[in-house]
């Protein structure tokens, strides 16, 4: 509790040095055009470098053209360009992925957008702007609701605080999929033929509703490093007066869907499930949220789901989340990050292939690494844990816990899906179990942790 607060309060310092352009094409000043009780739009659909003095912005935005760059005018400071819309348009759609049951078509509420449906651009820099989106909303569960989203583009997203992505309470506990509500910070996505590659760098998510960082579907390539997201901060301006997290399921950074990338040098916190209203749709006598891997829900640090090949996470902070990293259905390797004070786990391999090395978990988890297979796929875990130290933690449960389960009761069709441990050169394999009994070893004792902390 300690370090997340300390962590709390280095992220209201938190101003990347990003210098302003020294030649602007175009420059904007929020009065008296954007200024005004009405959201006046901005479409930019040719090249150059479009600058914004101080002040707050009644603006949508939307760049179509590559070689666009938005940034503050020079001599603004940081924090003092502030792109807050009243009301969002709908002006693009979800590009979907038919592959992973990820229907085409929902409509996307962006405050900026850069791309389209229909072509891909290149070459678009977005920096040391503040996007905030505490007075516009999603208008529904199903559409998309971001701050700034990558949509068949390529280019940087540098230096901005993005902020206050979220929708009011009473359309958040309407929602039914809490895993996947509008209010995204930052979201990149590619469609079909359009591939595109983003560095996302030393940016602020503050008050997001779902995602903080998030790249998803194949085509998409991200670099996010040296970024910082805390799921809710009660003393930002905007914020709402209550946490929202009885009605979702938060994660700080998401690269799933087929995309691929790189997450690294990142400090992402507060992420957890509290879901209250509803219990889990497979069996209503669970609680939706809790720490049971299997049947219940947790929010996530660092979540990558069906990731593409060459996903790593490394030299991350990940503190007081529900679960530090989670790794499923993908072959990623996590590295030298450090998992502080997570509710839940420190780290989740799951339905994958992981390699997962010299991480530092530290803190009261109730399990340090679980390694999980469940049977839903026909994609045993093999999971390479060599080299991690537990001995700063405590666990409730064990350091490193192994769970299998090969029951159609749980999802069909189901496989005989063993799970295989090569936990510092000790060789474990498990097999088997049902939904309510599925088999479990926990390991306490092991090469290279002769003295557990019970």
């Amino acid at each position: 509790m300690i370090a997340a607060i300390l962590l709390l309060s280095s992220l209201v310092l938190f101003h990347p040095s990003i210098a302003a352009a020294s030649t602007c094409n175009t420059t904007y000043s929020a009065s008296p055009t954007y200024d005004t009780a009405t959201m006046v739009p901005i479409t930019i659909t040719s090249p150059g470098t479009y600058c914004f003095g101080a002040g707050t912005y009644n603006t949508q935005i939307t760049i179509t053209a590559s070689g666009v760059t938005l940034t503050t005018a020079p001599g603004v400071r940081p924090g003092h360009a502030i792109i807050e819309p009243t009301t969002v348009a709908s002006h693009s759609s979800d590009p979907g992925a038919p592959q992973f049951g990820i229907t085409p078509g929902a409509l996307q509420y962006s405050i900026i957008l850069a791309g389209s449906d229909s072509a891909s651009i290149t070459g678009v820099t977005i920096s040391n702007l503040v996007v905030d989106g505490s007075m516009a909303s999603s208008p529904s569960c199903t559409t998309g609701y971001n701050g700034i989203e990558f949509l068949n583009a390529g280019g940087a997203i540098t230096g901005d605080t993005v902020q206050n992505v979220y929708v009011p309470v009473a359309l958040a506990e309407s929602c039914t999929d809490y895993y996947f509500e509008p209010g995204n910070a930052i979201l990149v996505q590619t469609g079909s033929g359009f591939p595109s590659s983003v560095t996302i760098s030393g940016n602020q998510a503050l008050n997001y509703e779902n995602e903080g960082f998030g790249c998803v579907y194949p085509g998409t390539t991200c670099s996010i490093t040296h970024n910082a997201a805390t799921f809710y901060l009660a003393s930002l301006p905007g914020a709402p007066s209550t946490s929202y997290s009885p009605f979702n399921v938060p994660m700080g950074i998401g690269i799933f869907f087929g995309a691929a990338g790189t997450a690294s040098g990142n400090t992402v916190s507060g992420n957890e499930c509290n879901v209250t209203k509803t219990s889990s749709p497979s069996d209503s006598s669970i609680p939706y949220c809790g720490p049971n891997e299997v049947t219940q829900f947790e929010g996530d640090g660092i979540f990558i789901y069906f990731a593409g090949a060459g996903t790593t996470i490394d030299q991350n902070t990940v503190i007081g989340n529900d679960q530090g990293i989670i790794s499923a259905n993908d072959a990623t390797k996590s590295s030298n990050n450090q998992l502080q004070g997570n509710r839940y786990y420190g780290i989740v391999a799951y339905d994958s292939v992981n390699h997962v090395s010299n991480n530092q978990i530290s803190g009261s988890s109730v399990v340090g690494i679980v390694v999980v297979s469940d049977g839903c796929f026909d994609n045993p875990t093999t999971a390479n844990l060599m080299g991690n130290n537990f001995n700063q933690g405590t666990y409730s449960t064990a350091p490193v816990q192994v769970i299998t389960l090969s029951d159609p009761a749980f999802c069909t069709p189901n496989y005989q899906e063993p799970a295989m441990l090569n936990l510092n050169n000790l060789v474990e394999t498990v097999s088997g179990g049902t939904l309510s009994s599925p088999s479990i070893v926990n390991l306490n004792s092991f090469p290279g942790f002769p003295s557990p902390p019970h």
